[in-house]
């Protein structure tokens, strides 16, 4: 099932691959840095257009672009199709994560539906920049540190996914990875005390050794650029990540907390009335009512909730109010959903998909002419407009 659901997003995707139908001011900033990298042979440092040092960013994103374009030549689709395929991982990882919190094959392919379906994952899928492959590298280490969080011994792939799952993620932008890094760290020692063993949760020689190679892998960039340019690095990447995006009035740290809540829920409400409407009666094997929870485990569960609610908390700081900064939440929002689908038989999930679909398409049909008329007072051109029209029937699948 969830290949079927892989298959029907990269199929929605490829013509935003293929021709340039939407675009973000931060594409050319990677793209023109990394044909840069390609023509010069300076991999390390990256150049803006203009022959500036630009070290906002780790190198991830521009080692993306370089791939596509030493693949596939200089073009948008050669560009844009490795962020689709990393895209699709994420989809097949969030599959993975809700079926470690205990979700059964059907409900996790839902998990991997409902954030196929989500407009911010899908314009993040087509967008060049940071955050699909910071996405894909923490999501990678939910999936690792969730089997870990498990009341079972974990497997050693766990281990080392969740700790090189956090080098890639600080790869491609930086410091939230150390914010999931706290957020293991805290749900562990809870876990561990509650479940009330001794010594400490890290213990083993492949976790140390797990994190040892996570600092060289995340850390091998910072340490050679800090030696080149530590000016530089000091002044843009410490500056963009924290000192330009702190806002410390309550007032808009409040107001951020809701902006960002909103954020992260707001994609999936389809999903939500579709598990929300008409009265659960599905009859778990042996004859009791299924509840939401069954099967579910608790400790990974925790982490993802504790994942989501310090991406809120850390976001409020922040000046810009984007949605896409919740992305890298969203796997984790979806595989929690799709604990509510356990139990269900497909007959159902289509019956209450359908009820949703039937209150959507209205609110659809309204969103296309606001959005036309706003598009025409506004005299936006052509390729928002179908941009525009496209979300209005994603919204409404």
């Amino acid at each position: 099932m969830v290949l079927g659901v892989v298959a029907v997003f990269v199929l929605c995707a490829l013509p935003f691959a293929i021709w340039q139908l939407t675009s973000n001011s931060d594409e050319p900033r990677y793209t023109l840095a990394a044909a840069r990298m390609m023509a010069t042979g300076e991999y390390i440092i990256p150049y803006a257009a203009w022959g500036e040092i630009r070290l906002l960013k780790p190198p991830l994103t521009y080692y993306y672009a370089v791939a596509g374009m030493g693949l596939f030549g200089q073009s948008v689709f050669s560009v844009k199709i490795i962020w689709v395929i990393s895209a699709t991982m994420v989809l097949a990882l969030t599959w993975a994560l809700a079926r470690i919190i205990g979700a059964n094959r059907r409900a996790a392919a839902m998990a991997s539906a409902a954030l196929a379906a989500n407009l911010l994952f899908f314009q993040s899928a087509l967008t060049h920049n940071p955050d699909i492959p910071m996405t894909l590298g923490l999501t990678i280490a939910l999936v690792g540190f969730s089997r870990v969080c498990a009341d079972a011994p974990p497997a050693r792939w766990a281990i080392y996914a969740g700790w090189l799952g956090l080098a890639w993620a600080f790869l491609a932008k930086g410091l939230l990875a150390l914010v999931l890094a706290s957020v293991v760290i805290v749900v562990r020692l809870i876990l561990h005390r509650a479940r009330r063993r001794g010594g400490m949760p890290w213990h083993t020689g492949h976790e140390w050794l797990a994190v040892a190679l996570a600092m060289v892998a995340g850390g091998w960039w910072h340490a050679i650029v800090a030696l080149r340019a530590p000016d530089a690095l000091m002044a843009q990447f410490l500056g963009d990540q924290v000192a330009e995006k702190v806002a410390l009035s309550l007032g808009d740290y409040l107001t951020g907390l809701v902006f960002f809540a909103t954020a992260a829920v707001i994609g999936f409400v389809p999903v939500l009335l579709a598990l929300l409407l008409g009265r659960r009666h599905a009859i778990a094997p042996d004859g009791q009512r299924d509840h939401i929870t069954a099967g579910a485990d608790l400790g990974p569960v925790i982490l993802l909730v504790a994942w989501i609610c310090a991406c809120v908390a850390i976001f409020a700081f922040s000046n810009f109010r984007v949605g896409r900064y919740m992305l890298p939440a969203m796997p984790a929002a979806a595989a929690l959903l799709a604990l509510g689908f356990n139990g269900m038989d497909g007959a159902q999930i289509a019956r209450r998909c359908g009820r949703a679909v039937r209150i959507m398409l209205p609110l659809s049909a309204v969103v296309a002419v606001l959005s036309g008329m706003i598009l025409y007072m506004a005299r936006a051109d052509a390729a928002l407009a179908v941009w525009a029209i496209f979300a209005t029937l994603l919204i409404a699948g």
